[in-house]
């Protein structure tokens, strides 16, 4: 009887076999592709502060091509609610957790991914020094 109301209460909390479903993903398991940006001496931008930054919706992940020719060494990833960050009065806050996961890098292409169910405005940077 107990053991019954264990399993019971862990499937009610989704605690079970079954993983909950918490928010939409991407319908493909495939990256999406991102060659825009600029690169400044040896950093690689997604985009300028005072410019669009990339939509970056929960669930997403990005290939993005960074131009540089070497694998970076350093990156970070900075998100807005703002579609313009600062253009628009808005802010940048540096990503923390799951909000930008580094998935992979080399010396054409880093991945990113939002594993979050939150839309944020993305604006990475990576360098080779």
């Amino acid at each position: 009887m107990a053991r019954r109301l264990i399993v019971a209460l862990l499937a009610l909390t989704g605690c079970g076999d079954a993983v909950p479903h918490i928010c939409d993903r991407p319908a493909t398991p495939d990256p999406k592709l991102y060659t825009g940006g600029y690169v400044d001496g040896d950093r690689y931008f997604t985009s300028r502060r005072d410019g669009e930054a990339l939509f970056f919706p929960g669930g997403t992940w990005y290939k993005i091509q960074h131009h540089l020719g070497k694998t970076p060494v350093d990156w970070n990833c900075d998100l807005s609610f703002a579609r313009t960050g600062f253009g628009e009065a808005g802010s940048f806050a540096r990503a923390a957790g799951n909000q930008a996961e580094l998935k992979a890098w080399d010396d054409q292409t880093f991945t990113i991914l939002n594993d979050t169910c939150v839309d944020f405005y993305l604006l990475c940077t990576v360098t080779t020094k």
